[in-house]
């Protein structure tokens, strides 16, 4: 699902992990009462397209010497039998400029901006979020 909490930030993704007996839906974080949700989906391209963006950032960051990386383990099963595909694009674009570590997690924290301005932390599922050093 994406979730539009309708607070001005921007909407999240929520994985489905499961269903329980009454047909509710288990997400990979909270959903908002009164949010509006969509349907999205994750695929190979979508997953190769935005660590090879991410990547390319890094790599125009003048400082960027280490990096630590995280992907959310639903971008590794999006890429189906092609499992290392994320992993070598992260390889092909930074080996030898900046030296990294990447690991894969359950979901990633970042913050994003309300309608104020007030930095608000979230817990987000399907991205790649790093650390430069």
């Amino acid at each position: 699902f994406i979730i539009d909490s309708e607070d001005g930030t921007v909407p999240i993704a929520r994985n489905v992990f499961d269903l329980t007996k009454e047909g509710y839906a288990v997400c990979g974080g909270n959903v908002p009462r009164n949010a509006t949700l969509s349907l999205g989906s994750l695929d190979y391209d979508d997953v190769i397209e935005t660590t090879t963006s991410l990547m390319r950032a890094i790599e125009k960051t003048a400082q960027a010497r280490n990096a630590l990386i995280f992907s959310c383990m639903s971008r590794n099963i999006a890429l189906g039998v092609e499992t290392l595909a994320e992993m070598e694009t992260i390889r092909n674009t930074l080996q030898g400029r900046v030296t990294y570590q990447f690991s894969y997690s359950g979901g990633e924290l970042s913050l994003v901006d309300d309608r104020a301005g007030n930095a608000v932390k979230r817990f987000q599922n399907d991205t790649i979020v790093a650390c430069i050093l």
